[in-house]
């Protein structure tokens, strides 16, 4: 349905039924289960990228809707998408 993601199961607890896996995307590996920082609109607020970098996230969601409405789909494309943005 979405090219270059997919989600592969590696773990099964034969106790819980508890799974551990892998989130495959195009910008990286992502594990699971994983604590996912939400940046809504592109950022964290009083935390820097590199801080993010520095605890080990993997992920951060942001809202596209917000985003779009804010700031332009034009813009967000001339910074090659959210990733380009927030560097």
């Amino acid at each position: 349905m979405y090219p270059r993601f997919f989600f592969e199961i590696t773990h099964r607890s034969p106790k819980s039924q508890a799974r551990g896996g892998r989130l495959v995307t195009p910008h990286g590996v992502v594990s699971t289960p994983n604590f996912i920082f939400c940046g809504t609109k592109g950022t964290m607020k009083a935390i820097t990228t590199e801080q993010l970098e520095a605890v080990g996230a993997e992920i951060m969601f942001s809202n596209t809707y917000y985003l779009c409405l804010q700031l332009g789909a034009d813009t967000i494309a001339e910074n090659i998408g959210l990733y380009g943005m927030i560097g």
